[in-house]
């Protein structure tokens, strides 16, 4: 048994030895130690002088396990073995003996994991007789977070400061101070450099920080001190320390604002002033031809203006101020005009040039080319924005004249009537009438005139028999194609026909075998027979690289394919993994003396957008090229969010919920992943504060984002000033980091009227509590007596006692007293007119009160006696 013992001990320490190493911790024997590591292997003393692997005799030993700042530890045995009830190991939650036991073990049972809130200590003892194997184990301990350091500035805050000395309250690595990101907002903008100053075993607690522009104006300046800070445990947080400079020698100083320093005629901005400097109580804004007041003022100059300001305060030196709003000229434009609807395109002219031009019929923006026909009849209003963004516009009215189309005739035929636009106009020109009927007796191509409001357009019909192009066989796959024919100006109908006017046929429109079609003219009629062999590739699709093999069909059966991938040309099958993404294949198909061919696309199916990040309530989305990217299309969606409304794929981030969410997109047997990161909703807490309350500065989780709102007055900190605000609620937003926005409230209140009551104003000395109403709760009562919100006259003691309800803090703190009398303890005393008396002789008893409430004195006697306070028996 004892070379198992020793085995299994060796084994064991072979096996903590390995991890040793490989973790990298301390191990520990048991002793008189005391130890801050935040983890460590922990094994018994080892020490036997004859059986290695065993404890000592005679062992009486303290180890304590104490890191700093520790709020837990946890205490792990992986085996155990001592002499049982003379070999005993006792654990105490605490840094020495006298804290409490949390255990005596002893024997072969291993303890059980030991966990504490506090350090821990480990009280070994054995006796001079049997030992055994000890012990195994390991602690893993973990610390408070630690405080971010306070910022005191040693310098004294004067005005013009490019140097600035600060100290810690506890000192800080070097390298950090230099390393950290040091911020500092206010009237003046800078960068701020950092060196450490003092160092000393690379840790100081003084930094000097130099200003890029130095403090030069008057005003409350922010800094931010936000650093890797290592704990006990040497884990690194993140802790931001802040620090408000207020600068107010600076001398007096003004400077004027403006939305737009240039603007066109007709618009207006608004103008204000920010003083500097001296004393801003007694700030007094003097304008030029405006109100007085810092502004803002709206104003809506017609020419360049200059605005001026002085700025006094009682005491220093007057400061000045003057800004100029420049006012372009409206560009130069034309004339209302009227045209006809048949000019000619035209180019606008305006001035300056280099403009753009806007409106119905313009057709070059840039050049200004404006057609007639295009805009057709009515008034149109055309926009010139020159090159400093001002415009004007003028109207041109278009004047409707249309005498039709092109037209086509038999020669021969009977006249027919033509049709212009608006009716009621005269027709000129050969063969035809001033109402419009033409004659097409000879052939020839006749120009016609129609004139109607002082406007003319002109029209053409050609006259000729019908010619046409013989018939044809094409295969289904040829490429679109122009008829020919004679004379222009019918329309053709029939299988194929794309456009009526100049007879294309796309054969692919077309019906395999005989298509006849008809071209017609005024008059007579004549046809063709195309006949179309049938072929089909099929449509051009995308492969994956990685998917296998797949047959291809072409129409009709039985042709031969042709082309790289093709691995079998009689059966069409094609390997898409020849191809890498990128690549297109042109394949061929052959049957009955024609081709056709199809392109496979080789495509990894990919999610270009692998990453998005929604907010709280943000709308759901549809998954396809324009929102995530997703190539090539038509694959099919799944994950956490996922939802399909008939063939399109939704991510909708109510359904998913917060979190990070990994989403597929599978097509053609290839899958990508994305990410959609759904945010919570800042953590935000409605608040209400009185009125005269200083500066409140606002939480929010996460941090690092932007407040906005009435009475912010620093949106990176968050502060909230309610000086000068009304009594209401006021919605503040914050911008998280991410761009989520979420709103919480900021209500003012008045300051209440406070009252006590059900507290009389006298009482007796009795050992009761009373119940007091106080309005509003919340508040701290306070004086002799008070139990909470209860008197305790006996408690208070004789005597006139004032009892305070103080409510609310700082600038809103109010209390109101009240009085109570509390009456000396109820005593009686009994005097007999004698002691001692003979049988039938009267005694006179007189009982004497004190204390309490005199007047309300009641005497109760026993033997029948009544309620007065003298008797004779």
């Amino acid at each position: 048994m004892r070379g198992l013992t020793y085995k299994l001990f060796f084994l064991l320490i072979f096996i903590s030895q390995f991890l040793n190493n490989a973790t990298g911790q301390n191990s520990y024997y048991m002793s008189n130690n005391y130890v801050k590591d935040c983890k460590a292997f922990f094994y018994d003393s080892d020490n036997h002088p004859i059986n290695s692997g065993e404890y000592g005799h005679n062992e009486d030993f303290i180890f304590t396990i104490c890191p700093e700042n520790v709020i837990s530890i946890d205490l792990i045995f992986s085996s155990f073995c001592t002499e049982s009830g003379l070999d005993i190991m006792n654990i105490y939650a605490g840094s020495d003996t006298s804290a409490p036991l949390i255990g005596s073990y002893s024997g072969l049972s291993t303890p059980p994991p030991i966990n504490t809130t506090s350090c821990i200590t480990i009280w070994f003892v054995s006796d001079g007789n049997v030992s055994c194997s000890g012990w195994d184990a390991f602690w893993t301990a973990e610390v408070a977070a630690p405080t971010p350091p306070t910022l005191s500035l040693l310098t004294n805050p004067i005005c013009s400061l490019t140097t600035l000395d600060y100290q810690f309250n506890f000192p800080i690595q070097c390298d950090t101070i230099i390393q950290a990101y040091w911020y500092l907002n206010g009237p003046v903008g800078n960068s701020v450099t950092a060196t450490a100053t003092n160092c000393s075993n690379d840790s100081t607690d003084l930094a000097q920080l130099n200003l890029s522009a130095g403090l030069n104006k008057s005003g409350t300046y922010h800094l931010q001190f936000i650093a890797n800070i290592k704990d006990a445990c040497d884990s690194i947080w993140t802790l931001i320390s802040y620090d408000t400079i207020q600068i107010s020698d600076c001398p007096l100083d003004v400077e004027i604002f403006v939305e737009e320093d240039t603007i066109c005629p007709g618009e207006c901005i608004d103008i204000w002033a920010e003083g500097s400097g001296g004393n801003s109580a007694n700030y007094v804004y003097t304008w030029q031809n405006m109100p007085s007041g810092p502004g803002p003022f709206q104003v809506c100059p017609t020419t360049t203006t200059n605005y001026s300001v002085s700025l006094t305060d009682g005491t220093s030196f007057t400061a000045s101020h003057t800004t100029t709003v420049f006012v372009h000229l409206n560009p130069t434009i034309p004339s209302d005009t009227t045209i006809c609807q048949s000019a000619l395109p035209h180019y606008l002219i305006a001035s300056p040039t280099g403009g753009e031009w806007y409106g119905q019929g313009v057709t070059d923006t840039f050049n200004g080319i404006f057609h007639p026909d295009t805009a057709g009849p009515g008034i149109h209003s055309i926009v010139y924005l020159d090159i400093n963004q001002c415009k004007d516009s003028f109207n041109i009215n278009i004047t409707e004249i249309d005498a039709g189309p092109v037209l086509a005739a038999c020669p021969g035929t009977s006249p027919f009537n033509l049709t212009g636009s608006p009716s009621g106009g005269v027709w000129s020109g050969d063969s035809i009438s001033s109402s419009g009927l033409f004659n097409p007796l000879l052939g020839g191509s006749y120009v016609l005139t129609y004139t109607n409001n002082s406007c003319s357009d002109t029209t053409q019909i050609n006259v000729a028999a019908i010619s046409l192009q013989p018939d044809d066989t094409l295969c289904q796959s040829d490429p679109k194609f122009d008829l020919s024919f004679s004379p222009a100006g019918g329309f053709w109908t029939g299988n194929g026909i794309s456009d009526s006017l100049t007879g294309t046929f796309k054969p692919i429109n077309a019906l395999p075998g005989d298509n006849y079609l008809v071209y017609t003219a005024n008059g007579c009629i004549d046809s063709l027979n195309i006949h179309i062999i049938e072929i089909s590739a099929g449509a051009d699709k995308k492969y994956c690289p990685y998917q296998s093999p797949i047959t291809l069909s072409g129409t009709p059966a039985g042709g031969v394919w042709t082309g790289t991938g093709i691995t079998n040309s009689i059966l069409g099958i094609f390997d898409p993994s020849v191809g890498v993404h990128g690549n297109n294949f042109s394949l061929t198909y052959n049957v009955n003396g024609c081709t056709d061919i199809m392109v496979a696309r080789i495509r990894e199916t990919r999610i270009n957008k692998d990453t998005l990040v929604f907010c709280p309530g943000d709308p759901k989305i549809i998954l396809k090229w324009a929102s995530i990217g997703s190539n090539p299309g038509g694959g099919s969606w799944s994950g956490p969010g996922i939802y399909y409304q008939g063939n399109i794929a939704y991510f909708d981030p109510s359904l998913s919920g917060p979190g990070n969410h990994l989403i597929v997109y599978e097509n053609n047997t290839c899958t990508d992943t994305a990410l959609m990161i759904v945010n919570n909703n800042a953590v935000l807490t409605d608040t209400t504060i009185c009125y005269l309350s200083i500066p409140i500065t606002l939480s929010a989780y996460p941090v690092g984002g932007i407040w906005s709102g009435t009475g912010i007055t620093d949106p990176a900190l968050g502060t909230f000033d309610p000086n000068g605000l009304p009594i209401d609620t006021f919605e503040i937003i914050y911008t998280s980091s991410h761009g989520c926005i979420d709103t919480t409230n900021i209500g003012l209140f008045d300051l209440p009227t406070l009252s006590i009551t059900d507290l009389p104003s006298i009482l007796c000395f009795l050992d009761t509590n009373i119940n007091l109403i106080l309005s509003p709760t919340g508040g701290t009562l306070t004086g002799n007596g008070i139990i909470g919100t209860s008197f305790n006259p006996s408690l208070a003691g004789s005597g006139v006692h004032q009892i305070t309800y103080t409510y609310g803090s700082g600038n809103c703190l109010q209390s109101i007293s009240e009085y109570v009398v509390i009456g000396d303890t109820l005593n009686v005393s009994l005097t007999a007119s004698d002691d001692t008396s003979c049988i039938n002789e009267p005694i006179d008893l007189k009982a004497l009160g004190s204390g309490g409430e005199v007047n309300n004195y009641s005497f109760i006697w026993n033997n029948g006696l009544g309620n007065n306070n003298t008797h004779s028996v």
